[in-house]
């Protein structure tokens, strides 16, 4: 009877202790969830917005922190259609996308990776600089509109954006308005002029050691099984992603 007692008073204490780590852990867990480091790496975020990815995804780092919020909220809402980026959203709280949104705006603009695309040839750089004249009463850093930075953003998802806003696939009235009196012509030339340059308006070319924390676009396996290729080919990790990067341009489509 006593021996009874006892294994069940052990039992207690045991289970007791098991239920409060699991309770420190989940409390440890979540609360190292909330730095922003964590939430851009567990959600994934680098592995489509940073050098490197092939699908042509906006710029965040230095990006307006109003603008961030408001376009993360659309996602989870649905009032901006993205199939994936609404499954991202909808894992996010309120403060999360602060946070995401604090994270990314905070980079100097100046400094951050610039995606340079002006030799994809998406359109004239020149004739783009020239329609830009009224852009630059919103689009700069840090504005009180919350509109986006659009110097340095990839060029071929800023001519899907202004084409989806100007056919209403893409809800914004006020650009809307603006974008009817633009051929397409006009907005491949604007996509080409602000993504060839950088957070403070200079051509910046996209050096080879500018590729930033491939640890966190791709995983330990496919960076070991790049880093053999590169061995094997006698080049540095960095030069064969910058030669995977340029062949991808090559097989780019072009505006017809």
């Amino acid at each position: 009877m006593g021996e009874g007692i006892s294994m069940k008073s052990g039992l207690s204490k045991t289970f007791g202790f098991f239920f409060s780590f699991m309770l420190l852990n989940g409390a440890y867990a979540k609360k190292n969830q909330t730095k922003p480091e964590t939430l851009v790496v567990n959600n994934k975020c680098l592995s489509c917005h940073s050098y490197g990815s092939s699908l042509n995804a906006p710029r965040l780092h230095g990006a307006n922190k109003d603008y961030l919020i408001k376009q993360l909220t659309a996602f989870k809402k649905g009032t901006r259609k993205n199939l994936f980026m609404r499954n991202v959203a909808l894992k996010l709280s309120a403060k999360e996308i602060e946070l995401l949104a604090t994270y990314f705006s905070g980079f100097n603009h100046c400094d951050t990776l610039t995606l340079t695309r002006d030799h994809l040839e998406i359109g004239d750089i020149n004739h783009g600089q020239e329609k830009a004249t009224t852009c630059f009463g919103c689009h700069v850093k840090d504005n009180q509109v919350g509109a986006p930075l659009l110097d340095g953003q990839d060029s071929v998802y800023l001519a899907k954006q202004l084409q989806d806003i100007k056919y209403g696939r893409r809800e914004n009235i006020l650009m809307f308005e603006q974008l009817q009196g633009l051929s397409e012509k006009d907005i491949y030339d604007l996509a080409a002029f602000f993504g060839s340059r950088d957070g403070c308006g200079r051509v910046k070319k996209m050096p080879v050691h500018e590729i930033e924390k491939i640890e966190l676009m791709f995983s330990k396996k496919t960076i070991n099984q790049m880093k053999a290729v590169a061995k094997s080919r006698g080049i540095s990790l960095e030069a064969l992603l910058e030669k995977v990067f340029m062949d991808q341009i090559k097989q780019a489509p072009v505006k017809k």
